[in-house]
């Protein structure tokens, strides 16, 4: 370096490359030397001791703090040369902050916060400039001698797609009234009982945000409210983690350094303690004059929904909200969230009655009011508008839903354009396409002409990152961690690749993406607004495409967030289908998934394959016992063959096949087969079908139902199995036909596989099938055509019971700790209840949809009404955990069997118990009820179903067989069907006769039609055999 030159050391976060090579050769224009490394660093040298020789030999250091925050090896740079410093006596040396544009004054690290900064309004700022000229030099900038300019000259007053902020008051046109609206209504909420929360709602692209900040916050410090001028002000948006922002936002206000340990801690309690923002708050205005409040703004509050996974973490956050605005606190909180996101809120009820009552409504601008936005600005910035353009302006941006930030855009590269003349002309705005044309045609030429064929495709790969699909066909912006664009087992080169295309998308000749700094995992990144989504052709495109990826990818971040929150529970892993799905994108798209989601996915991978091994060598196991029995049974025929008389074996054969069909089913076969031979009669072909019946469904790994139900037209029976498949039959059998028929299985051979035994299936009027699972995964398909519905995780862990309304667009679950959920068939939650248990053992809905209730392990039951927070009912049987609840169409009556007692019939009208039922052969283990609620049907032992007349108490008659024991069961819509699923794999269907109280099957469901199975039943009066 020339020792006669100022020499200055440049460091910076690689994000803002491009801003600081710009500023670098400004500087060496003007006759410093800069040791910038892109442009000193010798390729095959050490590039460590060569930073180390540059600190060492500048005089000065300059650190850029850019929107990113500061890097990883930046901060080390800063270090050092504070140390070089210290080492030189405090002089000689110095360290100056720099801010670059869009950058916050509370960006600058604490160990630099003593030192006077240079900051940068834009990249043509001359005043800052000299002044960093003059303390790199070491002079005092006193009077310039430079040509005077006009006071806002070269700075662009229009904001492009960011929002504007707090310090950009001077420059917010347009929104006045609305502004004093919302101050009025702030102090309303200030008086005295009130409760000091405002929201601000409007579409998207409505400039909630710009409204907030530049408008309300800029008025209140400037003492709109008696003393808010020397009020604190904090504003953040939730992100991923609202504890996690909310944490670091306090930190940053008390300007303290907050290491790890401290802001977990924090976390911790908010997460445990709704009071702990309002006593943060409290501590913070300890020594400020009484009557002092904190403006705490959340901008962006729809974030908490769309891209917080954690539920805990989104409860706790609203709680603590809620609770420092209450009456007598020292917050104001406003917050700014999208409309359309407005019913989301009814999931906390006290949150969202507060909200309800004290939000202002964000509509379109007047004419009058964009013309405003458009001139002012330039008026201040002392540059002319060509007449007319303001006209044209304001005809195409008003009524236009989502036009401002267009408009702030297109002024924003008219004045980029139109800079060297001084004045904003209409060919130019009409050259750049009008309104609707600038943004696509500037993101297209950043695409085309600034990225490299390479960079192209990184683009499309973080843009599609940086989007999340809704349930309802919209996109929302993601911001992310920067580190979370780089894919899994990323190289060292891939990692820079991607920074060097964010820092070009987000530098200043671009604007497409928004970098920022605070987060606990670096510098995240995001979208710069979601208007870029449907003004760029090109990205919505790529959306499009890429939807059913998109579609997945939401629903697997659910289950990969909660996965995490619960330190890597292996109850949280994906199984089944879900496994088999992610696998396959993964293998097609290997580069869009990080190295976080790489491992969930070989997590969830190995925790299958050892479930099989397992299987497996108990599969093994049970093989050689058969192989054993087997040896056995053909000794034991050879020495009935051998020892007993054709006359006299027959009887003694069907007597021991009839004893050993439940436990040795090939045995029974052999012996019914050996009868038959030896004497061929109906007595002996009944006991050969029977036993052929027991010995295949134990050879057969079939679908073996745990819940089962009707279609409301009685055309169709599902079937939910413990290994989460789902299958549909065809029950369609004309009641009048005495012909008995095997339950067929759709043409199109369509079945649902969801992770996790399956709880619940349920019809809706309009034979749409929903089925849930112990593991919250919620699918279904259309009856009629097969379609399949996509698979939605509930974001809740413990399950332990679930149920599905009649509409099929709500669902119920039951979990530990006496917890119950109320979700949308798109998997979000509506409302939390709860009951004093340990777990919940059952859940149902009315028949009518209009009520629910829930049992507990202890026997205490609730009832609730529809959108009531409270139980209309709650009583405790006495026979203890529930094994079943129903609520009839009417919902007017409760029918509840307990696991050690009886039934029982309550009416919720006068709150008392009607009827109790007390089967002859023990405790209830299982039970249903018609659609009208008149007959009951209840199962004591393994296979004695008892069918009652819930009117007047009195047994009907008993269904017994010797079969498989009985694992769910349920009536047709019409009460003239019973279907019953056994262990065994095999569900039958029984038509009840109430005339002349008897059952008879009608049909056998089975996965292998090889061995259909008819049985008539006797029709003895009181019970049916051959179930």
């Amino acid at each position: 370096m020339d020792p006669q030159r100022r020499t200055v050391f440049l460091s910076y976060n690689r994000l803002d490359k491009p801003a600081v090579e710009a500023i670098a050769g400004k500087l060496q224009d003007s006759g410093i030397e800069t040791w910038l490394d892109q442009w000193n660093l010798i390729a095959g040298e050490p590039w460590q001791e060569a930073v180390e020789r540059a600190l060492t030999d500048c005089e000065t250091c300059a650190v850029f703090v850019g929107p990113s925050g500061q890097g990883p090896w930046q901060n080390n740079e800063m270090r050092a040369a504070l140390d070089l410093r210290m080492k030189a006596g405090g002089t000689g040396r110095r360290v100056i902050p720099v801010l670059l544009p869009r950058a916050n004054e509370k960006s600058i690290p604490l160990f630099l916060a003593g030192n006077t900064f240079v900051q940068f309004q834009s990249l043509e700022d001359e005043e800052a400039l000299y002044q960093l000229l003059c303390g790199i030099k070491g002079e005092k900038p006193g009077r310039r001698d430079m040509p005077s300019r006009q006071p806002v000259r070269g700075q662009c007053p229009y904001r492009g797609l960011d929002a504007f902020d707090i310090a950009d008051g001077p420059l917010f046109f347009g929104r006045s009234a609305l502004v004093q609206k919302i101050i009025a209504r702030v102090s309303d909420e200030l008086k005295p009982g009130r409760v000091s929360l405002v929201g601000i709602l409007g579409a998207s692209g409505s400039g909630k945000s710009s409204l907030a900040r530049a408008g309300v916050l800029y008025q209140i410090q400037k003492g709109a409210l008696p003393g808010s001028q020397t009020w604190p002000v904090m504003a953040f948006k939730p992100a991923a983690n609202p504890l996690e922002s909310l944490s670091i936002e306090l930190s940053r206000h008390a300007r303290s350094e907050t290491t790890g340990k401290a802001l977990a801690e924090m976390i911790d309690g908010f997460l445990h303690d709704e009071r702990r923002l309002h006593l943060s708050i409290a501590a913070a205005l300890l020594n400020q004059p009484a009557g002092t409040h904190m403006a705490l703004l959340v901008d962006q509050f729809e974030e908490v929904f769309t891209v917080c996974r954690d539920e805990k973490a989104r409860e706790a956050f609203i709680q603590n909200l809620l609770y420092a605005a209450s009456a007598g606190a020292p917050a104001v909180v406003l917050l700014t969230l999208r409309a359309d996101f407005y019913g989301e809120c009814a999931g906390f009820v006290e949150f969202a009655s507060a909200l309800e009552s004290r939000h202002v409504l964000v509509g379109g601008m007047a004419e009058g009011e964009l013309r405003a936005a458009i001139e002012e600005p330039a008026r201040i910035a002392n540059v002319d508008m060509e007449p007319g353009l303001a006209d044209v302006l304001v005809r195409d941006a008003y009524g236009q839903a989502g036009a401002l930030p267009l408009l702030q855009y297109t002024l924003t590269r008219l004045w980029e354009e139109c800079a060297g003349s001084g004045r904003l002309s209409l060919d130019a705005y009409r050259g750049m396409g009008g309104l609707s044309g600038a943004l696509h045609r500037q993101a297209e030429n950043v695409f085309t002409e600034r990225l490299s064929n390479g960079q192209r495709e990184i683009s499309r790969r973080i843009f599609l990152r940086l989007a999340e699909a809704q349930p309802d066909g919209r996109y929302a912006r993601v911001r992310t961690a920067i580190s979370r664009l780089y894919p899994a087992s990323a190289a060292p080169r891939q990692v820079k690749d991607i920074e060097e295309v964010v820092g070009i998308l987000a530098g200043p000749k671009a604007r497409l993406l928004t970098v920022s700094s605070g987060q606990a995992a670096g510098p995240t990144v995001e979208v710069a607004h979601e208007e870029l989504f449907r003004a760029w052709k090109r990205y919505a495109q790529w959306l499009e495409e890429d939807r059913a990826f998109l579609n997945w990818r939401r629903t697997f971040g659910v289950g990969l967030s909660e996965w995490l929150r619960l330190n890597r529970d292996p109850d949280c892993l994906l199984r089944g289908a879900l496994l088999k799905e992610a696998e396959g994108w993964f293998a097609q798209r290997t580069e869009d998934f990080t190295e976080t989601e790489a491992t969930f996915l070989r997590s969830s991978r190995q925790a299958v394959n050892a479930e099989t091994r397992a299987a497996q060598a108990a599969k093994r196991r049970r093989y050689l016992l058969i192989a054993g029995q087997a040896a056995a049974s053909i000794a034991l025929m050879f020495v009935i063959w051998l020892f007993v008389s054709r006359s006299q074996v027959t009887g003694r054969l069907l007597a021991k096949a009839k004893e050993l069909r439940a436990s040795d089913g090939k045995l029974a076969l052999l012996m019914a087969y050996q009868a038959n031979l030896r004497r061929d009669g109906p007595e002996t072909l009944s006991a050969l079908y029977t036993c052929l019946e027991a010995a295949t469904a134990a050879e057969i790994e079939g679908h073996e139902a745990i819940a089962i139900s009707f279609s409301p037209d009685g055309n169709y029976l599902a079937t939910g199995a413990a290994d989460g498949t789902v299958a549909l039959w065809d029950a369609d059998v004309a009641h009048g036909d005495r012909t008995y028929s095997e339950l067929r299985r759709l043409p199109n051979e369509e079945r649902l596989r969801l992770d996790g035994p399956v709880a619940a299936v349920c019809f809706s009027r309009t034979n749409v099938l929903t089925a849930g699972t112990l593991r919250g995964i919620v699918g279904g398909f259309i009856a009629d055509t097969g379609a399949l519905l996509p698979p939605v995780l509930l974001n809740q862990s413990g399950i332990t019971s679930v149920a599905i309304s009649p509409e099929g667009t709500r669902i119920l679950t039951g979990a530990e700790a006496g917890k119950i959920r109320l979700w949308s068939a798109a998997g979000a939650g509506i409302e939390q209840y709860r009951i004093p248990a340990e777990r919940v053992s059952a859940v149902t809905f009315s028949g009518d949809g209009r009520r629910f209730a829930a049992g507990g392990s202890n026997g205490v039951f609730a009832v609730w009404g529809a959108g009531s927070p409270a139980p209309i009912w709650e009583q405790k049987d006495p026979d203890g955990t529930f094994s079943f609840l129903a609520l009839p169409a009417d919902g007017r009556q409760l029918i509840t069997a307990s696991r050690s007692g009886k039934a029982r019939r309550w009416d919720l009208e006068t709150k008392r118990e009607e009827r109790v039922f007390l089967p002859p052969s023990g405790p209830v283990r299982l039970a249903g009820v018609t659609e009208d609620g008149r007959r009951l049907a209840t199962l004591a032992d393994a296979n004695s179903i008892v069918l009652w007349n819930t009117e007047g108490g009195n047994e009907l008659f008993t269904i017994s067989s010797d079969a498989a024991p009985v694992r769910a069961m349920a009536f047709s819509f019409d009460a003239k069907r019973l279907a019953v699923a056994r262990t065994d794999g095999t569900a039958r269907v029984l038509e009840l006769d109430r005339n002349r109280v008897h059952a008879r099957v009608l049909m056998i469901l089975r996965r292998d039609p090889r061995f259909p199975f008819t049985s008539e039943c006797r029709e003895a009066a009181g019970s049916c055999s051959g179930l």
